[in-house]
């Protein structure tokens, strides 16, 4: 049975691996555009731009289902799914943009 406390600092582990993961794939990007094909450098950090705004719509909208119960919860739902309909218009976008149309 989990206490309060672990259910609590759940949220922020979340968000801090998120943190971690999106620093990884900044640093990747970058690295593209340090070898100077900008183009690409910039594509790329487009798409993982818009793949880390689908990952944290997501983890916002599995941590409201986590606090449901939690006054104020309706506002995560919100910042998630505006953050996942921004990822979701970025990807769609995507392949226009790299092809110049």
């Amino acid at each position: 049975m989990e206490s309060a406390g672990t259910r609590s600092r759940v949220p922020a582990l979340i968000k801090v691996m998120f943190a971690c993961f999106a620093k990884t794939l900044f640093s990747s990007a970058r690295t593209t555009l340090d070898q100077g094909t900008e183009v690409l450098g910039v594509a790329s950090l487009t798409l993982i731009l818009a793949v880390l705004f689908l990952i944290e719509g997501v983890l916002d909208m599995i941590v409201f289902f986590q606090m449901r119960s939690t006054r104020g919860a309706f506002w995560v739902l919100v910042d998630g799914s505006v953050t996942l309909l921004l990822g979701l218009m970025i990807c769609l976008q995507w392949p226009q943009v790299r092809s110049g149309r």
